[in-house]
């Protein structure tokens, strides 16, 4: 099987408009995400409470298909595009700087930005499929005390991904109130971007969180002497009893003398 020689550089405008290009190709497999879909879920991945491989994040993009290519080196040009805007992604969220991407049009007519077609619609449907995929490792690892936090961040984010989703919010939460749905999305545009912050913190902090102490046990259990029964650490397969324990009491009579 040929390789795919892949170029993972800073991402550009060019490397942009070679995805939106790809991506929306009438090839490729049905549910492909737009994208502005891809950019809302790359953020969703990268603020995960744990890091995710990206075969495993990869193939959501095609709808679990294959992409098509039309030959080896488009294949290497889109597949470096795609890391390369995942490292950027990643950098903005790693720094706790996060904006939306660039190109990306917010309509200053609030409820215009729920049409399937405008640009905050497809990324927040990106980032509630990122989210959604990802829901269980949040329900793990996020604190009961900063379950209402996130779902603040979240209400916000999901609130512009489908109309129906936002009428559904707007007759939960303002049905006695005199606030239009119009009126509910005005005052929700301009905290978009703050959220997105808030939800890269929670995440980003919870993942520094779990590797911590994932080094603290690995470092524990590498200092912790074996008992007598268990496999010896060096590897041979042997009891610790019968390989390096008699060493260790040797060299531990020599210092003492």
């Amino acid at each position: 099987m040929t390789e795919i020689d892949i170029d993972i550089s800073e991402f550009t405008d060019i490397q942009a408009r070679r995805l939106q290009k790809f991506l929306s190709s009438p090839g490729q497999p049905d549910n492909t995400m737009s994208y502005f879909e891809l950019t809302g879920f790359l953020f969703a991945v990268t603020c995960a409470p744990e890091p995710i491989p990206s075969s495993e994040w990869l193939p959501l993009i095609f709808d679990g298909q294959d992409a098509v290519y039309g030959s080896m080196e488009e294949a290497g040009q889109v597949l470096g595009a795609i890391m390369s805007l995942y490292n950027l992604i990643n950098s903005q969220v790693l720094e706790r700087q996060v904006e939306l991407p660039r190109g990306l049009v917010v309509h200053g007519e609030a409820l215009k930005n729920l049409e399937p077609e405008a640009d905050l619609s497809q990324w927040s449907k990106g980032f509630m499929c990122g989210h959604d995929w990802l829901e269980e490792l949040w329900t793990e690892y996020t604190p009961e005390e900063l379950d209402e936090e996130l779902g603040a961040q979240l209400f916000i984010l999901y609130f512009f991904a489908d109309r129906r989703l936002a009428e559904g919010f707007h007759q939960e939460m303002w049905r006695h109130k005199n606030e239009t749905l119009a009126e509910v999305a005005g005052k929700l545009l301009p905290l978009f971007e703050e959220c997105m912050n808030v939800y890269a913190h929670l995440g980003r902090s919870l993942q520094e969180t779990v590797m911590e102490f994932a080094q603290r046990e690995q470092r524990r259990s590498k200092n912790r002497k074996p008992g007598r029964n268990d496999l010896c650490p060096c590897g041979s397969g042997k009891k610790y009893k019968k390989c390096c324990e008699p060493k260790a009491h040797v060299q531990g009579d020599d210092t003492l003398h």
